[in-house]
């Protein structure tokens, strides 16, 4: 499995070679992870997928006779061993940069020399500059180890434990042009959100192992 965030879509390679691409737009996405990740753990760093046992129509122990299933036949998830990383690259983190610092100095500039466009100009300075200190505040850093998970940006670090976490979901906001843009949250008991986007592994993958990691801890 492969997340392509260049072409808004996750990749999956059967095991004949065929590829299987599943687009990030669609409805509904973040479900379809999620059965995915509750499927195959091991496409998202858990071990081997879990072994499961048919339920027949006619067996007696079934509570449901007419249906025919499968049900897990081992325990819930592996434990977490070892430390796992995810960090930002500069240009996913600071890139904007390049952008909107150019236009802030045009915005001042046009501020101070031209009076008849005193108004529009300061609105586009006020806004360049919440946009250029977004990127300071945005989650650079996830470090993940067996009972701790580690958040950084470039003013905090916070640690916390499984049961310092409420929730961790997958989240979609469709943009203003049908566009739209997944991120992972995750969700303090204290109400904090701490919102995941634009790492270089894919919102899926990094969706799929902080759960994994969460239900090693009798979570999720």
């Amino acid at each position: 499995m492969k997340s392509n965030s260049m072409k808004r879509r996750l990749e999956l390679t059967k095991r004949n070679g065929e590829v299987v691409n599943v687009s990030t737009q669609v409805s509904g996405y973040p479900q379809i992870v999620e059965i995915l990740r509750k499927r195959r753990p091991d496409l998202f760093g858990a071990g081997q997928p879990r072994p499961q046992t048919q339920t027949s129509a006619f067996d007696s122990s079934s509570n449901d006779k007419s249906s025919v299933g499968y049900t897990d036949a081992s325990p819930a998830s592996p434990a977490f061993k070892g430390t796992k990383t995810f960090s930002k690259s500069l240009i996913k983190q600071y890139g904007s940069l390049l952008v909107f610092i150019p236009a802030l100095m045009y915005s001042a500039y046009t501020l101070f020399t031209q009076p008849q466009h005193r108004f529009g100009a300061g609105i586009s300075t006020v806004v360049c500059l919440i946009l250029i200190v977004l990127p300071f505040l945005q989650i650079s850093s996830v470090k993940l180890q067996p009972n701790k998970l580690t958040v950084e940006s470039i003013f905090e670090e916070k640690v916390f434990s499984p049961k310092d976490i409420r929730e961790i979901k997958m989240e979609s906001v469709r943009g203003r042009y049908g566009r739209v843009t997944n991120y992972v949250n995750i969700v303090t008991t204290q109400g904090k959100n701490y919102p995941l986007q634009g790492f270089s592994e894919g919102e899926e993958i990094i969706y799929g192992i902080l759960m994994n990691w969460w239900s090693a801890h009798g979570n999720g």
